[in-house]
C-alpha cells in the first residue's frame, strides 16, 4: 500500500507559452498511455497531430478563457489539466461554468490520488470564482474516469460524439453544481 500523499506537497502551476514543449510532450504521452490500447494507431496519430500540434496548443494557451496547469509533486511534473470558462454548446442555461477539458496523470503516478487532488483543486477554484457549476466530457468507455467524477458529485446530463481520428465515439457530458 502506498503512503498517503501530503496534499501540501502537490502544486498546480499555471502554464505560459514558455511551457509549450513540455505541455506537448505530456499531452501526447498521457493520451497515448490512456487510449492507445483501445484505438487504432491511425486514429490515434490523426488525433494527436490535430489536438496536440504546436500551433493548436499555442492557440489554446493564448485563449483568455483557458488555463492549463501542470501538476507538480516532489519537483516532478506528473500530470496536467486544461480548464475553460464557459458552457457546453447544447446547454441553454445562463449560469457561469468551468469546463474541465483535460485531466491527466502520468501512468506511473495513477492510483495514488493525484487525479482526485487535481479535481479537488479545480472545484475549489471554481467555487472561489463563485461559478455555478463545473462540467466535462468523458469517454463512455472510460469507467475509471467516470467513477472518479461520480464520486465527486458529477452526474451525467447528456452525450455527444467525439471524433478520435475517423472513429466517432460517445462522450458523456457530466456536471457538478457548486
Amino acid at each position: 500500500m502506498t503512503n498517503p500523499i501530503d496534499k501540501n506537497q502537490v502544486q498546480m502551476l499555471p502554464l505560459s507559452l514558455h511551457d509549450l514543449t513540455t505541455l506537448q510532450y505530456l499531452s501526447k504521452k498521457t493520451f497515448l498511455d490512456a487510449f492507445a490500447d483501445v484505438n487504432t494507431e491511425e486514429d490515434m496519430q490523426t488525433y494527436l497531430e490535430r489536438a496536440f500540434s504546436e500551433s493548436q496548443l499555442a492557440a489554446e494557451l493564448q485563449d483568455p478563457d483557458t488555463t492549463f496547469y501542470f501538476l507538480q509533486w516532489q519537483d516532478k511534473t506528473i500530470g496536467y489539466c486544461k480548464v475553460k470558462r464557459g458552457l457546453p454548446s447544447n446547454l441553454a442555461e445562463e449560469d457561469t461554468a468551468l469546463e474541465i477539458c483535460r485531466l491527466y496523470v502520468v501512468q506511473e503516478f495513477q492510483g495514488q490520488q493525484f487525479g482526485q487532488l487535481m479535481l479537488e483543486k479545480i472545484i475549489a477554484s471554481a467555487q472561489d470564482q463563485q461559478l455555478d457549476f463545473v462540467w466535462l466530457g468523458v469517454w463512455s468507455q472510460n469507467p475509471g474516469a467516470i467513477r472518479l467524477y461520480e464520486r465527486n458529485s458529477f452526474s451525467k446530463i447528456g452525450s455527444y460524439t467525439f471524433m478520435l481520428g475517423n472513429d466517432p465515439q460517445t462522450d458523456f457530458i457530466m456536471k457538478r453544481t457548486l
